[in-house]
């Protein structure tokens, strides 16, 4: 039973080590205050006015459902093996 506890705390213990030590780096990124260069940077919309075809005009809920279909369609032609 001491085993197993020993081996969980441990366990915790470098996780939260990991955590934390992986956290730091993400904090120096960001810079300090204002003015210092770690201000993040503000972009524009993107430009999606090219993106109109089959993959991405009708969507339900972010599926592109005509691709969706196309997709599933082919799809036991490329897992399968063909006969010649």
């Amino acid at each position: 039973m001491r085993t197993c506890l020993r081996r969980g705390i441990t366990s915790s213990v470098i996780a939260l080590g990991l955590l934390a030590g992986a956290g730091v780096p993400a904090m120096a990124a960001t810079g300090g205050g204002p003015g210092d260069g770690g201000d993040p940077a503000i972009v524009g919309e993107p430009d999606t006015s090219g993106l109109h075809d089959i993959w991405t005009d009708y969507t339900v809920l972010g599926v592109p459902v005509v691709g969706l279909i196309q997709s599933v369609a082919e799809a036991p032609g490329k897992l399968l093996p063909s006969g010649s």
